[in-house]
């Protein structure tokens, strides 16, 4: 798997701290030759001044590939069953005009 040339990273925020329950943001990291680079997810929280907090989170990074690899996998074992995607479906459409009302009187 390659690295995102634009280093935009999927789940960036989407991922939760299991220690402290900021999101994780994805941190490019290079080793000494410059054609090697490890992608890493890390918690917001290691950075206690930029999140707003006193004392640094004790989480460690986790490595991007590995994370994929689980959300692909959960991704998939969802989706498997052929009566999902109706419902995800119906689902998604019984909560658009909610989500369209809600903007309206946002804008409003």
């Amino acid at each position: 798997m390659y690295p995102p040339v634009s280093r935009r990273y999927l789940r960036r925020t989407l991922v939760k701290c299991g220690e402290c329950g900021l999101g994780w943001v994805g941190i490019c990291q290079r080793k000494v030759t410059p054609d090697v680079q490890y992608l890493y997810y890390e918690c917001t929280g290691r950075q206690p001044l930029s999140c707003g907090r006193l004392t640094q989170c004790g989480a460690r990074r986790g490595r991007a590939d590995r994370l994929d690899a689980v959300v692909w996998e959960s991704l998939c074992q969802l989706l498997r069953p052929p009566s999902v995607l109706p419902t995800l479906q119906q689902s998604w459409a019984e909560a658009k005009p909610q989500n369209l009302t809600a903007l309206t009187v946002q804008q409003a």
